[in-house]
């Protein structure tokens, strides 16, 4: 009870002002009352799972994580996901990146896709929403998350925003810190 506080555990999508500064549960179980978005009949290795719950709440996530060695299904399913979430306003769209195929280890896996996907961003010519990246060892490749944060749609005063918290969460600054005198 002591941190209640920090969940949001409605079962409905929040907006942004009820989020701020809270955990949004999303839950794979049954339960009784409030205890985050339910999510409960998301079966597992789907490539397209669509579902309404029984509180209207409408769901599209990509969670295919049984690969072929390059990963090359993957990349598919996850453009065509991202292609699919521009069309699905209202709807909370999921998109995982991760994935397994034996010898491959996670690691290696989100080497080859993460810099596949950063690529894809790049690409890009449209700022539709992308909806929620879900991703293994995400600051690969260097500026994956920047690059990420430019693909949100936004105002033209939000790009200096965005650059501000990415520079805020990923630049080490410690070693350009100036003393008092101005001096390194």
């Amino acid at each position: 009870r002591k941190y209640m506080g920090i969940f949001y555990l409605r079962e409905t999508i929040p907006v942004l002002a009820k989020a701020r500064g809270k955990i949004v549960l999303l839950r794979r179980f049954r339960a009784e009352g409030q205890c985050g978005i339910d999510l409960s009949s998301w079966t597992a290795n789907n490539a397209n799972f669509v579902h309404t719950n029984e509180n209207g709440v409408t769901y599209h996530i990509q969670d295919i994580y049984k690969v072929d060695r390059k990963g090359d299904n993957k990349m598919a399913e996850i453009k065509r996901h991202f292609e699919d979430a521009q069309q699905s306003k209202g709807v909370l769209c999921m998109n995982f990146l991760s994935g397994t195929n034996i010898p491959s280890t996670p690691l290696a896996f989100a080497q080859n896709i993460n810099i596949r996907f950063n690529l894809y961003l790049a690409s890009r010519p449209s700022r539709e929403p992308l909806g929620i990246i879900v991703m293994d060892f995400c600051n690969i490749p260097a500026g994956n998350i920047k690059q990420i944060l430019c693909n949100n749609p936004r105002k033209g005063w939000m790009r200096s925003k965005l650059d501000n918290v990415y520079d805020m969460l990923f630049t080490d600054n410690r070693n350009n810190e100036k003393d008092d005198e101005g001096e390194m």
